[in-house]
Order: C-alpha cells, then structure tokens, then sequence
C-alpha cells in the first residue's frame, strides 16, 4: 500500500505543475517590486538628465547663431575695409582735402558699423607672435627687440568676438 500512496503522490505533482517546489531561478528571474521601482526611477532620472543636457546643448546652438550667423557677411566685408583703407594710404598725398575727409568718413563709418556686430580689428605692432592670431609673413633679424615681436603689421587681422575671421599677417623679429 505505500507503494499506491508514494504513486498517487508522483501524479499529482505531475498534474499540477503550480504544486511543488518552485526553483531558485525561478525566483531570481522576476524582480521584487522594489527592484522594478529603483529601476524605473533610474530610467526617469536618465531621461530627465539627458533631456536637460539637450536643453543646453540648444540653448548654446541658439547663443552660437546669434554671435555668429554673421561670420560669412561680416568676413567678406573685411577686403572692402582694406580697399578702403589702401586707397586712404595710396593717394593721401594726390588727393583733395573734401575727398580724404569724405573716405576718412567713409572708413570710420564702415569701422563703427563692424563694430556694431562684434567686429575687432587685430593690429599686434609691439605685440610677441601669436600663430592663433598672427600669420608670419617674414622673419626679419632685430637685434634691437625681443625675438618673436611683431615689427610691422602687413595686413591687419579681424575678430568676431573671439573667433578670428583673418589673421593679421605680420612681419616678425629674429636674433642674428
């Protein structure tokens, strides 16, 4: 008879698969409520920090377009200004008072309008050589100076805030 009884006992565990001893992987594989809780709240602070980064990551492209939408304008404007300013150089001496004070007008006016948009003009004389700022166009020996100052200034340069739209090329001391 307890062969009958440890039978029935089999079946029933075969027929009813909730009944019995649940295995340890099992239990490991369905989080507690407080693990899916710590879970999701690290999904709500991740979406929240990306969406901020994101946030400032636009803000800084809409400060970036307001400082320099205007770089390519404001850099094809720059060999206007040095035609203005060679031909006040070029014929000074040929040409009629009203007409120089009409292009010293003329100059000051362009100057202050690139000012306006955060234009500054790089003119380093005295200045030691910086190649963020400063194309050298010439090496020239002067004993008379530090090595690496700016003896003469070629062509000036032009920032647009702190962005430079040309370098100012410049003619540079060397020791002998």
């Amino acid at each position: 008879m307890s062969d009958d009884k440890n039978l029935a006992k089999e079946s029933e565990k075969q027929e009813d698969p909730g009944v019995g001893p649940v295995d340890a992987a099992e239990e490991q594989q369905e989080p507690s409520a407080e693990e899916v809780i710590a879970e999701l709240n690290d999904k709500i602070l991740r979406a929240a920090a990306e969406l901020e980064n994101l946030r400032k990551r636009h803000q800084k492209d809409i400060e970036n377009a307001r400082k320099y939408g205007s770089e390519g304008i404001l850099g094809s404007l720059v060999p206007v200004r040095d035609s203005l300013d060679l031909a006040m150089q070029s014929s000074e001496k040929e040409m009629p008072d009203s007409l120089k004070e009409g292009l010293e007008a003329t100059l000051k006016l362009f100057d202050s309008c690139l000012e306006n948009f955060g234009v500054e003009s790089i003119n380093p004389k005295g200045r030691i050589f910086d190649p963020n700022l400063h194309e050298a166009m010439v090496m020239q020996v002067d004993d008379s100076k530090e090595e690496g100052t700016i003896i003469e200034v070629i062509q000036k340069g032009f920032k647009l805030h702190d962005r430079v739209l040309r370098a100012a090329r410049v003619i540079v001391s060397k020791k002998s």
